[in-house]
């Protein structure tokens, strides 16, 4: 057998063909990442559970900009002088919060929504920042210190007292039951879907990420706003008394994300914040 044709020159240059293909396809998809990718660092990511619980802020944002990639919406927009991007992270928290800190970069997140409270008469429309949050899968805790958050906004409280804050342990994640052992061993004071996975990835990524939710007793079922009214119409002739039950319901969802989105503007986006931080 000739030297050209021998076993290890052939599968030498087949490494050489392949490693040539491997750094051809690795900088295409960088350029794809860094036509995605914004040039600078964006100031906020607003992360929500679902869209439902993100209207009352996306109403409050004159321009946007919507874009969409691997099955995930950004809306990007400015308030108050600062770069922000929302999402939704549903059905996939960790993916879309991943996707959200690669190519826009915050340098803050906040993990806003909508939590269960645990006791009846939790609180409606109170805000509610917790201090621990636990895994509903596999115990881990994460510790938060959101007292200067609170310091805040306890001005205003002592003044209107409306809408207080209140702290906690939030229990996170899917599939909680409400026979739980958790329930008994760590006293939460309110579940959510999302708000671990958040934390955790944001954790791992070491960009600071404050959690601010707001109490609304509402179904962990969530669908889109455009999804029930349609359900609601198609429902009304034939049992109106029902479908109207079900409309008060969604407009009460939006009463609570308008109280929600002032609420992250207040904290956060005025003046007196933006010199905090």
């Amino acid at each position: 057998m000739s030297f050209f044709f021998s076993p290890l020159i052939r599968a030498f240059l087949a490494e050489q063909a392949i490693d040539m293909v491997c750094r051809e396809v690795h900088a295409e998809m960088s350029a794809r990442a860094t036509d995605l990718r914004h040039d600078h660092p964006t100031d906020f990511a607003i992360l929500f559970g679902n869209k439902a619980e993100m209207v009352g802020l996306l109403d409050l944002c004159s321009r946007t900009t919507t874009t969409q990639g691997n099955g995930i919406t950004f809306h990007t927009t400015t308030l108050r002088k600062k770069r922000v991007v929302i999402a939704a992270t549903e059905p996939a928290p960790v993916r879309v919060t991943e996707a959200v800190l690669e190519v826009f970069r915050p340098q803050r997140l906040i993990s806003a929504g909508f939590v269960r409270p645990v006791a009846a008469g939790g609180g409606k429309n109170r805000f509610f920042v917790p201090d621990r949050v636990i895994s509903s899968k596999n115990e881990t805790s994460i510790n938060l210190w959101q007292r200067p958050l609170l310091q805040s906004s306890e001005a205003e409280n002592r003044d209107k007292k409306n809408h207080e804050f209140s702290t906690g342990t939030l229990l996170s994640g899917e599939k909680i039951s409400k026979n739980s052992s958790l329930f008994e061993k760590y006293h939460p004071f309110a579940t959510d879907l999302v708000t671990f996975s958040v934390l955790q990835t944001c954790q791992e990524w070491n960009v600071p990420c404050f959690p601010l939710k707001i109490i609304a007793d509402v179904s962990r079922t969530q669908h889109s706003f455009s999804r029930k009214l349609g359900h609601f119409v198609r429902n009304f002739l034939d049992d109106p008394a029902s479908s109207l039950k079900t409309l008060g319901q969604h407009a009460d969802r939006l009463v609570t994300s308008d109280l929600l989105a002032k609420k992250l503007l207040q904290l956060f986006f005025s003046s007196h914040s933006s010199r905090e931080q």
